[in-house]
C-alpha cells in the first residue's frame, strides 16, 4: 500500500462517511496507519502506539496532537471503514493485545505479583492464537475481493491502482 498516494484515490467509497470527507488524504492514512489491522498496513507489526506515532510523525508529517485528535475516530472507523465483521474481530483482537502488552509492561515483576503476570502472559498466547485464525481469514477474504471471473486476479489497471 503507497501512502503516498492519494487517500481519496485509492479509496473513493470512503467519501461517503461524512465525518472523513472532511479530512486531508495524509488525515485518513494516519487512521489507516493507526488502526486498520490488515496486512496493507504496513505498520501492522509495530504494536506500541508510541512506535506507530513516531513513524507517522516521521513519515507523514503530522504532529502529535493531531494524531491524538484523529485517534477519536477510532470508533467510528472501525465501524464504517472496516466493514467485514473478521476485520471488525481482527481490529478489537489487536487493540487488545496492544493494551494487554501495555498493562504487562508497566506491571513490576516481584514476589507480590510475579505469578499474576506469569499467567497474563501465558494467557496472552490464546489471544493471539485467535488473532492470527482471524487474520487467515480476513486475508482469505482479500484474496477473494481481488478474484474475477474465471479465478483471475485484476490488474492493478483494474483495481485503479494505477
Amino acid at each position: 500500500m503507497n501512502i503516498f498516494s492519494d487517500y481519496w484515490a485509492t479509496f473513493p467509497n470512503h467519501k461517503i462517511f461524512s465525518s472523513f470527507n472532511k479530512l486531508t488524504s495524509e488525515e485518513m492514512w494516519v487512521l489507516f496507519l493507526l488502526f486498520n489491522p490488515t496486512k496493507a498496513n504496513p505498520l501492522l507489526s509495530m504494536l506500541d502506539r508510541k512506535d506507530k506515532e513516531k513513524e507517522i510523525i516521521a513519515t507523514l508529517k503530522i504532529d502529535k496532537k493531531r494524531i491524538n485528535e484523529l485517534s477519536k475516530l477510532e470508533d467510528e472507523y472501525s465501524e464504517k471503514i472496516l466493514v467485514s465483521r473478521a476485520k471488525k474481530e481482527l481490529a478489537f483482537y489487536y487493540k487488545q493485545l496492544e493494551e494487554r502488552r501495555k498493562y504487562i509492561e508497566s506491571v513490576p515483576y516481584n514476589s507480590g505479583n510475579a505469578e499474576h503476570k506469569d499467567k497474563m502472559i501465558k494467557g496472552t498466547k490464546a489471544i493471539w492464537d485467535e488473532f492470527e485464525k482471524i487474520k487467515l481469514i480476513v486475508e482469505k477474504e482479500e484474496s477473494l475481493e481481488s478474484q474475477t471471473r474465471g479465478n483471475r486476479v485484476e490488474s492493478a489497471a483494474e483495481k485503479k491502482l494505477i
